[in-house]
């Protein structure tokens, strides 16, 4: 089945919900459809996004919230952020590079739809590492905002988006795949958009 393409005045939400629904009965893991969806509406509006300079590329990863909990009055989300993995559009995330980006995410704020503005900060990274054995970043965030909390609570978000800029793109001569390299994570959204 052919990918949606985003309809005239269609929103972001309403494009990445009707896309996915349309995709489901792909034979591809979930985090690759969402990536293709993603990748049709930014193509669909001139790729706009990067607030850094032309040499940095732009990455975004969905992940589900994994866990909720309450740990002395602060309301702590966890999950993880990337795995080392080769994605649909063959860019390929190693060990070594996630390794060198666990600790850009510690501290960064939780922004609602990425929007980089004060009353879009709903909360901040609290603590993110490299897990060697699963070869991913796990990261645990505190979420200070009562309606955020409340939408992850009754399922209504129930994951983020990830946004990082890698300093270069290295074609890998063994298999033809690019290799993310400098890899720097900016931004963590609670993503109430749609549910995998």
């Amino acid at each position: 089945m052919p990918i949606p393409n985003p309809r005239k005045g269609e929103k972001q939400d309403d494009f990445m919900g009707r896309c996915i629904s349309a995709l489901k009965d792909e034979d591809r893991p979930n985090d690759q459809k969402v990536a293709m969806c993603f990748s049709n509406w930014r193509d669909a509006h001139g790729g706009k996004t990067p607030e850094k300079s032309k040499d940095w590329h732009l990455l975004e990863f969905f992940s589900p919230i994994t866990e909720s909990v309450i740990v002395d009055d602060d309301f702590i989300i966890k999950g993880t952020a990337i795995t080392e993995t080769t994605t649909i559009n063959n860019h390929k995330y190693i060990a070594e590079e996630l390794e060198r980006a666990a600790p850009t995410l510690i501290g960064k704020p939780l922004l609602v739809d990425h929007r980089n503005e004060v009353e879009a900060i709903k909360g901040r990274v609290t603590n993110s590492f490299f897990d060697r054995s699963n070869k991913s970043i796990p990261f645990e965030a505190k979420v200070m905002d009562k309606t955020i909390r409340e939408m992850i609570n009754d399922g209504r978000i129930n994951n983020v988006s990830i946004v990082a800029y890698a300093k270069d793109l290295v074609k890998d001569e063994n298999d033809g795949s690019i290799i993310a390299k400098g890899i720097d994570i900016k931004i963590i959204s609670p993503n109430k958009r749609f549910r995998i």
